[in-house]
This record gives structure tokens, C-alpha cells and sequence, in this order.
């Protein structure tokens, strides 16, 4: 099992236990796997395990010594190991310092949670973590499709979509954005549904894209922030 302890548990260099040992070997290798998996350098992986471990942890603690206080107590929240879907729409978009932001963070989760369980284990929340970041504009793509494809049958009707471009679309006047969406309603199953059957498939989204780039940004959105983002510097 590859997980936060992995990281952590790892030996430093020039202290701590000597290297070699069987765990030690077992935790390097899992390091490795998770840098080949992800494309994250060991920084990144550092920081993004920090993360997860903060969205994770059931009970949130703030100040120290006496002045220590609960300020978030999950119901459900699985254990300090994963994250649920309440941990998730509550401390994910605010844990990045507003440099993520996700307009339906609860679409993200559901395409993330590979096992649909409700909770996001420590690889589920690396891997949403590394398309985000890492991945190529097509891996985006199809990982916003299959956010908002909710019965997962690979196409998105009219409701699926217009839910999107609302989650997407960053306009305060109401009037407007209404306006807006249903001229990218029209546009979009214009330029993309070939078959006509009211639906856009993802292999019509994938085959648009690769005419036009610029359809991520125009329906699917690009709320991707640049990787330097998860990398603190003290």
C-alpha cells in the first residue's frame, strides 16, 4: 500500500537509522513509484502529501498550548487515511490559498473517487492532483468531462452541460451569465454533437479538441493552477 507514511517514514539523508533496511527499501520504492506515477519531483510529492494529510485529518486543530480550539470536527470523515466528500468541498478549493479554484469541488470528488466508495484514499487524491497539475490539456479535458457525466455513460446531455458551464462560468451579474450559457449551450452542441442525438460524447469532445485546443477553455473551463503553487517556500 502506497500512502502518506511513505513519504514521511522515508530516511533523511545523513541522519536517522541507516539506509538498507527492508521498510527502508519499501518506502523508497514507493517514494519512486509515486514520482514515476504522478511526474511530481520529491518537493512537490512532499508538499502534496502535506495536503492531503490536511484535508484528511478529521479533527482540525488551531493555536497551540491552551489556546488550542477545534475549529472542524468531520461526522464521517473516515479516519486521518481519506478523505470524504464533506473533508473535500469544505478544505480543498481553501487549502491551496485560493490558487486552486474549483467551482463544484463535489464534481471533482465524484470523478476522482475511483472506487466509489464516498472517500478519497491517498493514490485517488495524487492522481486527481497530478492531472490537475501535470496533466496534458486532453487529460483535463476528460477529467471535467467525467466530473459532470454523472450516470458515467460517457456523454454529457444539456443539463449536464449547462450545469458545468454554470459551475465554470465566472460572472457575477445573474442576467448575463444566463445569457452566456445559453449561448454556449447552442454553440457547443453546434460545434461538437456531429450525431445530433442531443448529447456530446466524449469521443465528439476529444475529436473537437484536437481540431481546436482552445474548447477547453471556451466549455470545459481551466481552473488549473501552475504546479510552482504547491511548492511552499519557508
Amino acid at each position: 500500500f502506497v500512502g502518506p507514511s511513505s513519504f514521511h517514514n522515508m530516511p533523511k539523508k545523513g541522519g536517522g537509522k541507516k539506509k538498507g533496511t527492508k521498510q527502508a527499501a519499501q518506502e523508497s520504492a514507493a517514494v519512486l513509484w509515486l514520482m514515476e506515477k504522478t511526474h511530481f519531483n520529491k518537493d512537490e510529492l512532499k508538499n502534496m502529501t502535506d495536503k492531503f494529510k490536511e484535508i484528511a485529518q478529521d479533527k482540525k486543530i488551531s493555536g497551540k498550548g491552551k489556546k488550542q480550539e477545534v475549529t472542524h470536527e468531520s461526522t464521517n470523515g473516515g479516519g486521518d487515511d481519506s478523505i470524504s466528500k464533506e473533508e473535500f468541498q469544505k478544505f480543498f478549493p481553501t487549502c491551496f490559498e485560493g490558487k486552486v479554484h474549483t467551482s463544484d469541488a463535489a464534481a471533482l470528488f465524484d470523478a476522482a473517487d475511483q472506487t466509489g466508495n464516498g472517500f478519497l484514499d491517498y493514490w485517488e487524491f495524487c492522481s486527481l492532483m497530478s492531472v490537475l497539475f501535470k496533466g496534458t490539456p486532453m487529460d483535463k479535458l476528460e477529467l471535467v468531462f467525467n466530473a459532470y457525466d454523472r450516470n458515467g455513460d460517457l456523454e454529457l446531455n444539456r443539463e449536464e452541460f449547462e450545469t458545468m458551464l454554470g459551475n465554470t462560468l465566472t460572472i457575477d451579474d445573474e442576467e448575463e451569465k444566463k445569457n452566456k450559457i445559453e449561448e454556449l449551450l447552442v454553440n457547443a452542441f453546434e460545434l461538437m454533437d456531429t450525431d445530433e442525438n442531443q448529447k456530446i460524447s466524449l469521443a465528439e469532445a476529444k475529436a473537437a479538441f484536437e481540431k481546436d485546443e482552445t474548447i477547453l477553455s471556451k466549455f470545459f473551463g481551466q481552473n488549473i493552477a501552475e504546479v510552482s503553487s504547491l511548492i511552499v517556500n519557508d
